[in-house]
């Protein structure tokens, strides 16, 4: 995502908002943090002892 975000910046284009599908870990803190962009997400996931968990949706927000 990061990679995308600044090459569209590159490329002139207005980036009005940031969207993942799914929040995993602390990729949309390190995203927000190179990019300078809010990432907003539909639901947040984190893998324990193997095991994927939901933690959060957008829903309970």
């Amino acid at each position: 995502m990061i990679a995308v975000l600044k090459a569209m910046e590159k490329m002139g284009i207005e980036i009005v908002d940031v969207f993942a599908v799914v929040e995993k870990g602390e990729g949309k803190y390190i995203v927000e943090g190179e990019t300078g962009f809010e990432v907003k997400s539909l639901v947040k996931v984190n893998v324990v002892d193997g095991k994927v968990q939901i933690e959060g949706s957008r829903d309970e927000d």
